[in-house]
Formats: C-alpha cells, sequence, structure tokens
C-alpha cells in the first residue's frame, strides 16, 4: 500500500511540491489504483477462450533509415551530442 513516506519520497524524485491535502488525495487514489489491480488479478481467465482472428496481424519489421533521433532533439530543452541533458535527480 502507498503511504506518506512512498508520496514524499515519489514528490521528491518528481520534483513536484505537494500540500498536506494533496499527498492524501494521492495516497487514495494511488490506493484505489492498487485495490482495482488486485481485483482484476483475482479474475479467473483460464476459461476465457480467445480465437486468433481477433488479434491485430503483426506486420513484418523492416529496417529504414531515418532522421527521427535528430527532430526529436529539435524539440528538447536542454541537449548533448545525441542525449537529452536533464537536471540530476538521484542522490
Amino acid at each position: 500500500m502507498v503511504d506518506k513516506i512512498l508520496i514524499n519520497r515519489l514528490e521528491k524524485l518528481s520534483a513536484l511540491k505537494l500540500d498536506d491535502s494533496q499527498k492524501d488525495e494521492m495516497i487514495n487514489d494511488f490506493n484505489d489504483i492498487l485495490n482495482f489491480v488486485e481485483i482484476l488479478n483475482s479474475v479467473d481467465t483460464k476459461s476465457v477462450n480467445i480465437e486468433n482472428s481477433s488479434f491485430t496481424p503483426l506486420r513484418e519489421d523492416i529496417a529504414k533509415n531515418s532522421n527521427i533521433i535528430s527532430d526529436v532533439l529539435n524539440h528538447a530543452p536542454s541537449k548533448e551530442e545525441t542525449f537529452f541533458k536533464v537536471p540530476k535527480i538521484i542522490e
């Protein structure tokens, strides 16, 4: 379960500033999400028959030249060579 200690760590890692009411709301929201996932995990899906025809067919993986790196980096607020430059957040 999510508690204030975890929320404080997430707040520091994400560089967010949350007041106590926001922290309490986040704790409740995260715990609701985790409880929902637990409910989903408890659903027995072994008897569900999935037909192959309902899947999206996979396309062939074809390598091609692309200039995506420079296109993406042109929109970055800070870059160094071919990398995003971000502030250090881990101690």
